[in-house]
């Protein structure tokens, strides 16, 4: 079958990268193991393939920090050098980001490919399409391909193309293009996986017969056409949803005049951080009280928070290494606490205001730099436009179980309360007052919940937005495969 090994380690004190080689010239390649040893010799330095009509790849992606742990630390090092010269002054250089996207792989795909046609077929996990650090890789594939299809999994029971992962991953078709206009892309969303090669290959037929009949909609997946210019603008977004109305519903809110004031983004409306991470880094907790006597919201237990006003859950202290950074983090604190997980199928609560100002580990602080919007903006992220727009934005690792970096939430595009008269914060602040302490029904329930339907309406008024089409939305939300974490009923 012509399959080699490459050699990624260093080897007689020069690092190589694997394939990754190919992207500056030839690769070392390396023996295949005995059934009783590991065979140290080198076997020599092939040239680089001919340029090929089809690279179908599954590239390896993990998370940074696990990339090298192989290595002893001073190969470690030698191998990361040997990365930032292979990239250095390279065009394709922001693409290749050596995180858990598998980008370099991706860029090593098309430098492979015939510079005139071909195709490229990849596997890569599903934060390719929304995360904010992939989008000069979406950038970099669209420019140079036609993004042919993009097929996504809502299946909760295999969220998963590849054997041996969890995380979510989209099937990515990619086409080389020479004609002017590039056809829309198709993404396909699937409601069921396949489990075998024979119910892939019956998909993958009806697909084909649904995209030449024109329906969007089928038992077991729903089909989407996006325009190329968004594309090549980097907007994926369409992976997010099932149901091609949330799609629809999420850009109308977010990219139209669709309510009495324009969005922007968060941004722009308020300072977001610190991160979760650095606050369990600088911190111990406890549950007694610490020498600095701090309290923070450590925990987001759908058991405990209920409603949208909250209470501190434990006792912090900070680590004497880090005691500086555990100040300046303490001076970011806020009474307006964002979610930086949320298990969907259970939480009740997308946005918390406490009566003390502090930080989290599952959550992050949130300082309007106007404080009199802070009671409208938590009120919108609890209500069903708001939870459309998290989740519109989201990144997706695990959908059920979405991740919200400080760069996602910080470009989210939400409503402008600034640009609102005195009368409609006034009138929201009023409804935050008197529903703040009301007992919200998880996500998966909020069709039928009366709480979070007064705070749509509160909403709803404010923003002259159509009510039928937000009850729609709320009722389109609930039956969610990732809100539900189950499989969407027939």
């Amino acid at each position: 079958m012509n399959v080699h090994r490459t050699q990624l380690g260093v080897l007689k004190g020069a690092p190589f990268l694997g394939s990754l080689e190919f992207l500056r010239g030839k690769v070392r390649l390396a023996p295949w193991p005995s059934a009783s040893q590991q065979v140290e010799s080198e076997m020599g330095s092939p040239d680089p393939p001919p340029p090929l009509d089809l690279v179908i790849m599954n590239p390896p992606f993990t998370r940074d920090s696990l990339r090298h742990d192989q290595f002893t630390r001073a190969d470690e090092e030698s191998i990361k050098q040997r990365e930032k010269e292979l990239f250095s002054g390279q065009d394709y250089r922001a693409a290749a980001r050596l995180h858990s996207s598998g980008g370099a792989f991706a860029v090593l795909a098309e430098k492979l490919l015939k510079a005139d046609s071909g195709t490229i077929a990849l596997i890569l996990p599903s934060v390719v399409p929304t995360a904010p650090g992939n989008q000069e890789l979406r950038k970099y594939l669209a420019e140079r391909f036609h993004i042919d299809t993009i097929v996504s999994s809502h299946d909760p029971q295999r969220i998963y193309f590849s054997e041996n992962t969890s995380i979510g991953e989209i099937l990515l078709i990619c086409r080389r293009w020479s004609g002017n206009t590039k056809p829309p892309t198709r993404v396909v969303n699937l409601a069921r996986n396949a489990a075998t090669p024979v119910e892939a290959l019956d998909t993958a037929a009806r697909i084909d017969r649904a995209t030449w009949a024109g329906e969007p909609v089928s038992h077991d997946f729903t089909l989407q056409h996006v325009d190329s210019d968004r594309i090549e603008r980097g907007d994926w977004f369409a992976v997010n949803f099932l149901s091609p109305f949330l799609v629809d519903a999420y850009r109308k809110l977010t990219e139209t005049d669709t309510m009495a004031v324009s969005t922007v983004s968060f941004s722009d409306l308020a300072k977001i951080g610190p991160a979760g991470q650095r606050i369990r880094d600088a911190y111990t907790r406890s549950s007694m009280p610490t020498p600095s006597a701090r309290r923070a919201l450590w925990y987001h237990k759908s058991e405990v928070i209920v409603s949208m006003r909250a209470k501190t859950d434990t006792y912090i202290e900070p680590k004497e290494p880090r005691r500086h950074l555990a100040d300046r983090y303490w001076e970011q604190r806020s009474d307006m606490l964002l979610p930086q997980k949320l298990r969907l199928n259970v939480a009740r609560a997308a946005c918390v205001m406490l009566p003390e100002r502090t930080v989290g580990s599952l959550w992050m602080p949130c300082r309007p730099h106007d404080l009199g919007i802070s009671k409208a903006l938590c009120l919108f992220l609890n209500s069903t436009p708001g939870l459309l727009t998290l989740l519109g934005g989201r990144d997706n690792r695990i959908p059920s179980y979405p991740s919200f970096s400080l760069d996602t939430l910080r470009t989210l595009q939400v409503p402008d309360f600034t640009a609102l008269g005195t009368a409609e914060l006034e009138s929201l602040d009023s409804w935050f007052t008197w529903l703040r302490d009301q007992p919200l029904l998880p996500f998966p329930r909020m069709a039928e919940d009366v709480a979070r339907c007064q705070i749509d309406d509160a909403i709803t008024e404010a923003l002259c937005l159509d009510p039928d089409w937000v009850t729609t939305i709320r009722h389109e939300l609930a039956r969610e495969p990732s809100v539900t974490d189950r499989r969407l009923a027939n």
